[in-house]
């Protein structure tokens, strides 16, 4: 089984209470990140890692648009078995959307 120990997930947000609703939810943790590109607003960011963020990926699944083939690896990688060329290719194929160049 995939190690839910490694997952993490980051949401980044200038409106703080909808973070805190997430850690109230889940769990995790809020904490201030810096400024946005605009110098002019403070942003924040939730951080859960390990089940509870396995738990969040699978609650979320169905409603996440821009990071929703990142979220479904995660959720497929839970169901294979350790050391297959399927998890080894499921695992590749998310590190290669880890960043993504919006330019």
């Amino acid at each position: 089984m995939f190690d839910k120990g490694s997952i993490r997930v980051e949401v980044t947000n200038t409106y703080p209470y909808t973070l805190v609703w997430l850690k109230g939810l889940f769990g995790g943790t809020v904490s201030v990140k810096c400024n946005s590109y605009d110098n002019k607003r403070t942003t924040y960011r939730y951080t859960s890692s390990g089940s509870t963020a396995f738990k969040l990926c699978n609650l979320i699944l169905p409603f996440v648009k821009e990071k929703h083939k990142q979220v479904l690896l995660v959720v497929q990688l839970a169901d294979t078995k350790a050391n297959s060329e399927l998890r080894k290719t499921l695992a590749l194929e998310l590190s290669k959307l880890k960043n993504i160049d919006y330019v």
